[in-house]
């Protein structure tokens, strides 16, 4: 029996990355030193590389719900960024 994955094309690699990287940027937002350093580098290479997942799977009929998730948790990351700089420098 043919994976469901398999039969509409080839899973997104790049939208799986973004989503790892999403989401350890939104747990890295949270810790006071890695929120400055780590989290936006994170963010916004969850932020693109879950861009090029949801291009590449609209092109190859794959799933793209990785994609969408990597983008969404790298600008929420972003947010809660911006909330705790605010914040901390007043």
């Amino acid at each position: 029996m043919l994976d469901s994955t398999a039969a509409r094309g080839k899973a997104p690699g790049l939208g799986t990355a973004g989503f790892v990287c999403g989401l350890l940027a939104a747990i890295f937002a949270l810790v006071p030193v890695l929120n400055i350093v780590l989290a936006p580098i994170l963010a916004i290479v969850g932020i693109v590389l879950g861009a090029i997942g949801m291009s590449q799977a609209g092109k190859t009929n794959a799933p793209k719900g990785l994609s969408v998730a990597g983008v969404a948790l790298g600008v929420v990351s972003l947010i809660i960024l911006v909330l705790m700089l605010a914040a901390l420098f007043g």
